[in-house]
């Protein structure tokens, strides 16, 4: 199927929803359809017109959509670490902080805080 058809087939399914104002005669409504050929030049429209990808640079690429699947090579980083100090909250709020100079991300085992509490809400820091 060419362009054109798929550019007709929309043209129509877009022909067959659209509003005409009562000044133009039309009533103000729509004209009726049969079910089953309002169903086929739906399915036409939706199939004819295919995704458009293109390359870009790297450096151009933010903001598009891969057009395939892209798997690293490793895990990256490639060792446990938190992009930022942040937060670790229980609840819906307002919290209250928990005392202390905070916890240490990613703290595990002997010595790890208890859990927090709802309404609690304590600094983590890496």
């Amino acid at each position: 199927m060419t362009r054109t058809d798929a550019d007709g087939a929309l043209d129509e399914a877009l022909a067959l929803v659209s509003r005409t104002p009562a000044a133009e005669g039309g009533g103000g409504g729509h004209r009726a359809t049969a079910w089953q050929r309002a169903r086929e030049t739906a399915a036409l429209a939706g199939t004819t017109v295919r995704a458009r990808n293109h390359r870009v640079a790297l450096a151009d690429a933010l903001g598009e959509v891969l057009a395939t699947s892209l798997d690293a090579l490793g895990d990256l980083p490639s060792f446990d670490t938190s992009a930022m100090d942040g937060w670790a909250v229980a609840g819906p709020g307002p919290w209250a902080i928990r005392p202390g100079d905070g916890i240490l991300a990613g703290g595990t085992g002997e010595g790890s805080p208890a859990p927090l509490a709802d309404g609690e809400a304590v600094r983590i820091a890496n």
